[in-house]
């Protein structure tokens, strides 16, 4: 496993057999467009909860078209938090 602090924007993820977009990545669906791009089919995006709007980008309800939600994770309410995973369509 390799974990890369990168402009995600730019990467190529073509390689990657997984993504995960941390919490505080921005901007978020600018990321994801790019996962979309390189034809990655799992990726898992940390999802802010409604109180932690204020402090992350939320994507869930504006996805770029090449995914949607498959599942999600259990809300944390101390990081105000929880994942997405998403699938490719």
């Amino acid at each position: 496993m390799d974990f890369k602090v990168i402009d995600g924007r730019d990467y190529d993820f073509a390689d990657a057999d997984f993504v995960y977009v941390a919490n505080q990545v921005a901007p978020k669906k600018a990321v994801l467009e790019q996962v979309g791009r390189s034809g990655v089919t799992r990726v898992v995006v940390r999802e802010p909860t409604r109180k932690g709007e204020l402090l992350a980008e939320a994507v869930r309800y504006d996805l770029p078209k090449e995914f949607v939600v498959e599942g999600e994770g259990v809300e944390s309410p101390i990081f105000l938090s929880y994942d997405l995973l998403l699938r490719r369509v």
